[in-house]
C-alpha cells in the first residue's frame, strides 16, 4: 500500500465528501440557522476545500474564510471558481492566536467538518473556543460540529475487530462519497486514529483526532463563555444519540 502526499490528500478529500450528497443530507441546516440569528458576516474557521464557505457565499452571506493548510486553501479557491466565486481568505490564522484586530467583527462563527478535533490538547481546545467567542460582536452564534465519538469509544472492541466492515457510518450527511472511506484503526480516550482509504488504488492516509464526548463538548462551550448551547444530531432536534453520525452545536452568548 502507498500513502498519500499532503497535496494528494486534499484532492481525494472531495471524493470522500461528495458535495451533492452532502447538500442533500444537510438540507440547508447551517444557512437556516444563520438566517434565524440574522447573521450577515460569517467567519468560517476551517474552510478546508471550500464546501461550507462556498455554500454560504452562494446564499449571500459575507464570508471570511480561514484555512491554515495552503494545499486546502488552493483547492478551495479552485472549487470557488467553478461557481464564479472568489473567497475572501485570511492569511491562515491559528485558532489559538487570532489577532485582536479582527475580534468582535462577525455575526457568526462556524467551525465545521469535525475540525476542532485536530487539537489534541485541552488547553488548546479551550483557547480556540474562547477566541471564537471573542470574534463575535453580538450574541452569537458559534456553530460547531463533531463526530459521534461516544459511539466509537463505547464500541471500540467491536469496531477494531474489522474497522472497514464493523464501523457504522451512514454516509448520508458528511463524508458521503463511496470512493474514499474512513474508519478508526486505533481508539483511546485521548485520541483516535482515522484511516482514509481510496478503494480503487489502495492508497491510505491517517489522521489523529481528539474524541470529544457529547457532554464534554457542551461543557467546553459553556466554559468558553457561551450561556446557551442547542445540540442537534444529524441536523435534527430529536435524535438517537446512540445512532447519529455527527452532532451539531449552536452556541450563543
Amino acid at each position: 500500500m502507498t500513502s498519500w502526499t499532503s497535496a494528494e490528500l486534499v484532492l481525494f478529500w472531495d471524493k470522500s465528501l461528495d458535495w451533492e450528497k452532502r447538500l442533500t443530507g444537510e438540507q440547508d441546516f447551517f444557512a437556516k440557522q444563520l438566517h434565524s440569528y440574522h447573521a450577515g458576516k460569517i467567519f468560517d474557521a476551517c474552510a478546508g476545500s471550500g464546501f461550507d464557505s462556498i455554500q454560504f457565499a452562494k446564499a449571500s452571506f459575507a464570508v471570511t474564510s480561514n484555512e491554515i493548510d495552503p494545499n486546502f486553501r488552493a483547492e478551495a479557491e479552485e472549487n470557488a471558481k467553478k461557481f464564479n466565486l472568489s473567497l475572501n481568505f485570511t492569511p491562515g490564522y491559528d485558532w489559538r492566536s487570532i489577532p485582536d484586530e479582527i475580534q468582535r467583527q462577525f455575526d457568526a462563527v462556524v467551525c465545521l467538518g469535525n475540525s476542532l478535533t485536530y487539537l489534541l490538547d485541552h488547553k488548546d481546545q479551550q483557547c480556540a473556543l474562547e477566541n471564537f467567542y471573542r470574534l463575535l460582536h453580538g450574541d452569537g452564534p458559534l456553530i460547531i460540529d463533531h463526530r459521534n465519538y461516544n459511539y466509537m469509544l463505547r464500541e471500540e472492541e467491536h469496531i477494531l475487530e474489522n474497522p472497514l466492515q464493523n464501523f457504522r457510518y451512514s454516509r448520508r450527511f458528511y463524508y458521503c462519497g463511496n470512493e474514499v472511506v474512513g474508519y478508526p484503526i486505533a481508539i483511546t480516550p485521548s485520541e483516535i486514529v482515522m484511516e482514509y482509504h481510496e478503494l480503487s488504488t489502495g492508497k491510505k492516509e491517517h489522521l489523529i483526532l481528539y474524541p470529544f464526548r457529547l457532554e464534554e463538548m457542551i461543557d467546553l462551550l459553556h466554559q468558553a463563555g457561551f450561556s446557551r448551547v442547542h445540540t442537534y444530531g444529524d441536523f435534527q432536534e430529536t435524535y438517537d444519540a446512540e445512532r447519529v453520525d455527527f452532532f451539531q452545536h449552536v452556541a450563543l452568548k
